[in-house]
């Protein structure tokens, strides 16, 4: 059985890593809170464990970083985004909204 494949509910799953939780997708979170999970993980948001049966590998979380758009990202590359999150972003150096892109799936203009 695809590992992947082995999906149902929300986007915030529990894992010792942003790795290991896309890999086994074995314990939702649905509140995210670290407490819902099992002793030594802690919940992610913005899991690809709610994609069913896509056949597409999880996201490598080094390919996650913050930018206020891509062209932003890929000319000053502020900061890395790991768990893909909007949250982790927070603002530029000018003070300016930033959001967390994965770049393994980005087309490059």
């Amino acid at each position: 059985q695809d590992q992947y494949a082995k999906i149902v509910g929300g986007s915030r799953w529990c894992g010792v890593d942003f790795m290991d939780m896309s890999s086994k997708c074995a314990k939702e979170c649905s509140n995210g809170l670290d407490e819902e999970c099992p002793e030594g993980e802690v919940c992610f948001n913005g899991s690809p464990c709610q994609f069913d049966q896509s056949g597409i590998p999880p996201p490598d979380p080094e390919m996650f970083w913050c930018g206020r758009s891509h062209m932003h990202l890929v000319e000053n590359c502020p900061k890395r985004c790991r768990g893909g999150s909007n949250d982790e972003c927070g603002t530029d150096e000018e003070g300016n909204e930033m959001s967390c892109f994965n770049m393994q799936s980005e087309e490059i203009p």
